[in-house]
């Protein structure tokens, strides 16, 4: 925010704040935060603490309940990280090619794959369970697990972490039907339980137990976002404040008179569908008379409106998305193709910067599991369809290189001897072939041309 911002910003509120004479008892609520936890070995408790009460994945959760626009960005990555599903690489070997088919359909990776992308986006790390079969030579199933439920282990003597910790709600694990249940790290060189779970967290500093969301530097907006939606519905449904001032001129009352005219007074004008009543009190003189004070809202409205701001502006840059790709209007712009544009280059943007790279982990993770088995074929995730210009598949294919069309399908640059099974004929004495830029562009390397079928006249 710029010097000129926190001016404005300091006016307004300025202006609204208030003057209490001396001896006036004032109730205040206070808003509970947090500040970037540290994760703190307990050996006592033979876990690390998430945070300094152990419930900080909760408090994550809440976050992502309680704001609508960090919700819908957590929900967009997710759907895109997630892509089309797992596919594997086509293979001569059909034999292993089916094996690991058979494996991924069996294990529901489509399933397993949202939860593992919800995760790592809520999170910042996530969990896998690996079941061995009885003999501890192949792996026999992999599931999710959900990271908020688990609590990594104290280090060993040797200083590494070797087991974690579950339970279904930390908040009361001292009860006996949620006391947490060691679980064993995933080691492929030991087997020895059955079950085991392997954590997956990317690197950050300063984060040698857990690790920290991506959108932590905005963490404080989040909480701002979702902080001004409820006080406005609460200000809706409680039309008494701070709207009216009400002071009774006729000396100290004792608490419990002061209990009962708080509870008259409460049940008159609390409530949405109360605005708008108004009290009729009889005095003995003006003297003693109640004394009614309208609170002058002033520019609370303005304030609200350049807090939102502030908070969107600030959620929008930790997720490194843009305002249009989450449906957010944008002043002074309006549709047609320099909008597309617009849209189109922030979707790409988005998948380099953000996508992509959880894509990737997730990809190398699954595909060092599926080792162990010996299965060495590359999985990967299917990409979404990107946000793409208007122009139609012939325009581009005249236009645009083999590589430049799949750059833009976020595929990979083909090999040489890959283009000389390409159904396109590069010569410029040739006509392009009469099929669309996605079946140019996906031929499968090592299948039979496809020019090779087409009638004669067409060759």
């Amino acid at each position: 925010m710029d010097q000129e911002n926190l001016e404005e910003f300091s006016n307004l509120l300025g202006a609204n704040s208030s003057r209490y004479k001396e001896g006036s008892q004032i109730q205040t609520v206070s808003f509970a935060t947090y500040n970037t936890p540290v994760f703190k070995e307990n050996k006592w408790k033979n876990f690390i603490q998430c945070g300094p009460d152990n419930l900080w994945p909760q408090y994550l959760v809440r976050l992502l309940n309680g704001c609508s626009i960090h919700s819908a960005i957590i929900d967009d990555k997710v759907q895109q990280v997630n892509g089309s599903g797992i596919a594997i690489e086509d293979s001569e070997d059909k034999d292993q090619l089916a094996a690991m088919t058979d494996f991924l359909k069996r294990v529901n990776i489509k399933k397993q794959l949202k939860r593992w992308a919800t995760d790592q986006q809520i999170f910042g790390y996530w969990f896998i369970g690996i079941t061995w079969s009885k003999d501890r030579t192949k792996i026999a199933n992999i599931y999710h697990v959900d990271a908020s439920t688990i609590r990594v282990g104290c280090e060993n003597e040797e200083g590494l972490i070797d087991h974690f910790w579950y339970s279904e709600d930390w908040s009361k694990y001292k009860r006996q039907n949620f006391k947490p249940e060691k679980i064993e790290r995933f080691d492929p060189l030991k087997r020895i339980d059955e079950n085991c779970l392997f954590m997956v967290r990317g690197y950050r500093p300063n984060t040698r137990f857990y690790n920290l969301p991506s959108y932590e530097a905005a963490r404080d907006a989040i909480e701002l976002s979702a902080a001004l939606t409820s006080y406005l519905l609460s200000n809706l449904k409680n039309g008494l404040h701070p709207s009216l001032n009400i002071s009774f001129n006729n000396g100290q009352a004792t608490e419990e008179e002061r209990e009962t005219v708080y509870r008259s007074i409460n049940q008159l004008f609390s409530g949405d569908k109360n605005a708008g009543r108004f009290i009729l009190s009889f005095n003995n003189s003006k003297e003693n008379g109640t004394e009614i004070t309208p609170i002058n809202q002033g520019n609370m409205s303005e304030l609200y409106a350049k807090l939102d701001d502030y908070a969107e502006g600030k959620i929008l840059r930790a997720h490194k998305t843009s305002p249009i790709l989450v449906g957010i209007a944008t002043g002074g712009k309006m549709g047609g193709a320099g909008n597309t544009n617009e849209l189109e280059k922030a979707s790409e943007d988005f998948h380099n910067k953000v996508v992509d790279p959880c894509q990737n982990e997730i990809e190398e993770i699954l595909q060092d599991l599926l080792e162990v088995n010996d299965w060495h074929l590359r999985v990967y995730i299917k990409p979404c369809a990107k946000i793409s210009s208007a122009y139609g598949d012939n325009v581009l294919l005249n236009v645009l290189t083999v590589d430049e069309i799949r750059s833009k399908m976020n595929f990979a640059p083909l090999s040489e001897n890959d283009k000389k099974n390409l159904a396109i004929n590069i010569s410029e004495n040739v006509e392009p072939v009469a099929k669309t830029v996605v079946e140019h562009s996906v031929q499968i390397p090592g299948l039979k041309p496809y020019v090779n079928e087409l009638p004669d006249d067409e060759k």
